[in-house]
């Protein structure tokens, strides 16, 4: 049995305007010390494959569809899209999904402060600085902005068991990993033995399990 769509819809909600607080804090903070940057005075210029920009771009479509579902999911989304599963135990399913993106939206948030100035948007390709952040939850992992995109994106996915969201987060979780690649040749060209030995010691979505396995 589902949730009341009403319940949804607020769960939802908190969890959407939260995520939203994330971006426009990055935001800010990056306006107001735009000219303060202390890293490398060469841009860094990643080339992005076409997998990659398509991901990125279904996961713009994701979160603004997350957003109308916000609204109006009660009159038309949840009469109109048949859900995945509706179910013994779909409620718990829902929570744990409500789970997720509110625990999605704190590792952002902590990615984002982490990174402050020289956090840019994937499809930026390039800013006027940069330098490597090794600092905070960085200290362990490479991508911990796509991590926080993943697991926001399934617990809206588990929120809404909706079979749309499901096949735009499996290609946004798609992207999201060839844009790390992508990224990490672009960083280890720009820092070079630096980035290297970095990656040497972190992993790219998980914390190491033990020296030389890295996830």
């Amino acid at each position: 049995m589902i949730m009341e769509p009403g319940i949804v819809q607020l769960l939802a909600g908190i969890g959407f305007f939260a995520f939203m607080f994330d971006l426009m804090y990055v935001l800010i903070i990056k306006r107001r010390n735009k000219t303060n940057g202390h890293g490398n005075n060469a841009p860094l210029v990643i080339m992005h494959s076409v997998m990659a920009r398509v991901g990125i771009v279904v996961l713009d479509a994701m979160i603004c569809l997350c957003c109308v579902m916000v609204f109006t999911f009660r009159y038309l989304f949840f009469p109109s899209i048949p859900r995945i599963w509706t179910g013994v135990g779909t409620v718990v399913v829902q929570v744990v999904g409500f789970t997720l993106v509110c625990g999605g939206d704190i590792v952002l948030f902590l990615a984002y402060k982490a990174l402050g100035v020289y956090w840019g948007y994937p499809l930026d390709g390039k800013t006027g600085k940069h330098k490597l952040v090794k600092h905070g939850p960085y200290k362990h992992v490479r991508h911990l902005v796509y991590d926080a995109f993943g697991i926001i994106c399934i617990g809206f996915v588990l929120i809404f068991v909706d079979w749309l969201l499901l096949l735009m987060c499996m290609i946004s979780c798609i992207g999201l990993y060839v844009q790390a690649l992508d990224e990490e040749k672009a960083l280890a060209g720009y820092f070079g033995e630096e980035y290297i030995t970095y990656m040497k010691k972190t992993g790219r979505f998980f914390s190491r399990l033990r020296p030389g396995i890295a996830m």
